[in-house]
């Protein structure tokens, strides 16, 4: 029965070949799992999770860290850990304190902030991973 809604939802967010967005601006501690769609909006999530076709343009606060292997355009603020896997696109314009780590092919783009941005509580990101083919 579980499954069989989950389907439901997933088809009821792709109607006619397209994906419908979800637009998040409020303040949740739930992590966000997209199969199918689009994620957009200014509030607070625990973690994220994209697939491979998903894409996620967020300018709130990530608490948990994100694994991506869709497209993602991050300008808030976040902590753990970026997974940017091979088939993934991120580019981070916030503060983002964590490591990360990227698979080969993958493509991480940082204008923003890693680690925290002021010296008394500057938090290191840590022991990042840069597979070959990955630009950084």
């Amino acid at each position: 029965m579980f499954r069989q809604r989950r389907h439901q939802r997933q088809r009821d967010l792709v109607q006619g070949g397209k994906q419908i967005p979800l637009e998040l601006d409020a303040t949740t501690s739930l992590n966000v799992r997209l199969d199918v769609g689009m994620l957009t909006g200014s509030g607070s999530i625990g973690s994220a999770m994209l697939a491979a076709g998903d894409i996620m343009i967020f300018s709130g606060n990530i608490a948990n860290g994100i694994t991506c292997a869709g497209q993602a355009t991050l300008s808030g603020s976040g902590g753990g850990s970026i997974v940017v896997q091979s088939t993934a696109v991120v580019t981070n314009s916030g503060t983002f304190i964590g490591t990360f780590s990227l698979s080969s092919g993958a493509q991480f783009y940082n204008s923003g902030t890693l680690g925290a941005s002021d010296v008394a509580s500057y938090t290191a990101v840590g022991n990042p991973t840069v597979a070959a083919g990955s630009p950084l």
